[in-house]
């Protein structure tokens, strides 16, 4: 019913655009939305820790867009509706079903069975602008550093790697002030609602970002649960080469732990899209006996960690086939257990408003029935597809 209210309001929201435009008295209507299918399958090998049977998972899920302008008002509200049957596939999230704490609970779920029934309201904000000053309070969603695979400073909902659909993060309710200086300077004050009405659970976070010839400078300093994070961020162009880095330093409990990542980005054919990046960090484990304890930081909880090594390398590859056909794939590898995990799909626009798409993801390394014996050797096989229609 609520994917059906949706679909509903789509056409009723485009309406609005033309009842309501500048031209008819200053208000700025805009509409749109998606309607999104997953179907994912498992199947994990014959020694895996975490069981044999295979398992699937299947979503459905909608999404409207509103968004109002008024002068130096704008106002945004996204509406989302799930519909999911079956258990989440380890390793692998649709994206869709990400959640955030919420200072005021607009979400509401029921599970009967193996069927969820979900629906929230994602975005609902507001923003001023006045002069260089750009003010934004309520539900929202935000990222911070360079890096693509490896994010060191992305610390509130972020996405992984083995994230089906990144279109649009979870909302975080949060109060966010950015100052612009000139035409390459900004500065940003954030502060988000963790879960609980103190200051343990209210991330601040104050970035500062310039631009020095042809380099995008960054410095990031945040507090967020027990943890003081401090980093820096780069990104330069040389010639057709993007080279990119974070590095960050988290202090807790009087101790401190870097997470650093450094990346290129290379295009050797105008249609061919190449990433390279290597990640350390100081939490984890130093070997495969001790990844279970690593999985049980409460970093790994919030999703600010999903690693549990200390030392990686990725690859990305992006391949257009033809104008409405795209390859895309990504290799992750831990350089201390010499496990690997590896993704490839196949994407097809199939219409103006819609596409379609299907890959698979996997672990490869050392496995036990017993215990974890690599990160990433005890991943299930997992094929998944999806489709999007959008209005």
């Amino acid at each position: 019913m609520i994917l059906a209210l949706l679909t509903f309001l789509s056409p009723v929201g485009t309406g609005l655009v033309w009842a309501a435009s500048p031209a008819a008295g200053g208000l700025a209507i805009e509409s749109g939305g998606h309607i999104k299918s997953f179907n994912i399958a498992a199947f994990p090998s014959e020694d895996s820790p975490f069981g044999t049977s295979a398992f699937g998972q299947g979503v459905l899920a909608g999404r409207l867009q509103l968004a109002a302008d008024l002068g130096d008002l704008h106002l945004e509200l996204h509406p989302q509706a799930n519909l999911g049957v079956g258990g989440a596939a380890m390793a692998i999230a649709t994206g869709v079903e990400a959640a955030a704490p919420e200072a005021l609970d607009l979400s509401w779920s029921e599970t009967q069975g193996e069927v969820t029934r979900s629906a929230k309201l994602d975005r609902a904000s507001i923003r001023h602008r006045a002069g260089s000053l750009r003010t934004t309070l309520g539900r929202q969603a935000f990222s911070h550093g360079q890096g693509r695979l490896f994010t060191p400073m992305d610390l509130i909902a972020p996405f992984t790697p083995a994230t089906l659909d990144t279109e649009f993060k979870p909302g975080i309710d949060a109060a966010r002030v950015e100052a612009f200086f000139g035409t390459a300077s900004k500065l940003e004050v954030v502060a988000a609602h963790l879960g609980e009405w103190d200051m343990a659970h209210t991330a601040l976070i104050l970035t500062g970002q310039t631009t020095v010839l042809t380099t995008d400078l960054g410095l990031y300093a945040a507090t967020l649960h027990d943890d003081t994070v401090l980093g820096a961020s780069a990104y330069s162009p040389i010639g057709p080469v993007g080279i990119y880095g974070d590095a960050t330093i988290t202090l807790t409990d009087g101790e401190a732990a870097h997470r650093v990542v450094i990346g290129t980005d290379l295009h050797p054919l105008p249609d061919t899209r190449v990433g390279l990046e290597l990640y350390s960090q100081g939490f984890g484990a130093d070997e495969p006996g001790g990844y279970l304890s690593a999985y049980a930081d409460p970093r790994m909880a919030r999703g600010e960690l999903w690693l549990v090594g200390h030392n990686y390398a990725g690859l990305t590859l992006a391949q257009s086939l033809s104008p409405l056909i795209n390859l895309a794939g990504f290799s992750l590898v831990n350089l201390d257990d010499g496990s690997a995990m590896v993704s490839a799909s196949l994407g097809w626009s199939a219409a103006e408003n819609a596409d379609l798409s299907m890959g698979f993801m996997a672990g490869l390394g050392e496995t036990s029935a017993t215990t974890l014996a690599s990160e990433f050797g005890a991943m299930p096989l997992i094929f998944h597809a999806q489709s999007g229609l959008f209005f």
